[in-house]
């Protein structure tokens, strides 16, 4: 089921602490899928979360799930923008809604062409922006700490992250688990 899904791989961004989240979602029917989406989305929009179909697959679909607010914020900052322009994103739009669209449909452009996710998909995830750079630059090698994303710096903080995240999750799950809605769950933007 979708929504128990949604608790145990987005929990940081129902919370509110974590702009967004990626997974995917096996499925036996693309129409009943379909419909989850859409009611995950009446229940979640209200809230500020969105969620997208990046790619679908024959029994499978990779759903992107994140906060307007506060991944528009992250795409908006300077250092971010120049990464996803020297990725070929159109970073000079001036509407904010209409740059966080165009940057969207660029990412799942990106990813529908392409066997393996694009380096800058940790930027629409929130990762921080040195770990995106500290990625691309060393293909991945060399990072100093291995966990929900490679770390290239920072790495005592960035464990702290980790385990913040780790810890949000194991709540939600046993709230979920003991009955409360995944709406009542989600903090609102």
């Amino acid at each position: 089921m979708l929504e128990g899904l949604l608790i145990q791989q987005c929990a940081p961004t129902l919370a509110g602490i974590k702009c967004a989240n990626l997974f995917m979602y096996i499925f036996n029917n693309k129409q009943e899928a379909e419909d989850e989406l859409i009611n995950a989305n009446k229940t979640l929009n209200e809230r500020g979360v969105y969620i997208i179909p990046l790619k679908w697959q024959d029994t499978s679909v990779l759903i992107y799930t994140f906060r307007k607010t506060s991944l528009l914020s992250y795409l908006l900052d300077s250092k971010v923008k120049y990464v996803l322009g020297r990725c070929g994103y159109d970073v000079d739009e001036q509407d904010p809604e209409k740059y966080l669209k165009l940057s969207i449909d660029c990412l799942i452009r990106n990813i529908k062409k392409s066997d393996c996710f694009p380096h800058e998909i940790g930027l629409f995830l929130g990762y921080p922006v040195e770990d995106v750079i500290g990625f691309i630059r060393y293909k991945g090698r060399n990072c100093k700490l291995c966990g929900l994303w490679k770390v290239y710096s920072d790495v005592d903080n960035k464990q702290k992250i980790f385990d913040k995240y780790k810890r949000c999750t194991e709540i939600y799950e046993k709230i979920f688990a003991q009955g409360r809605s995944m709406r009542d769950m989600t903090v609102v933007a």
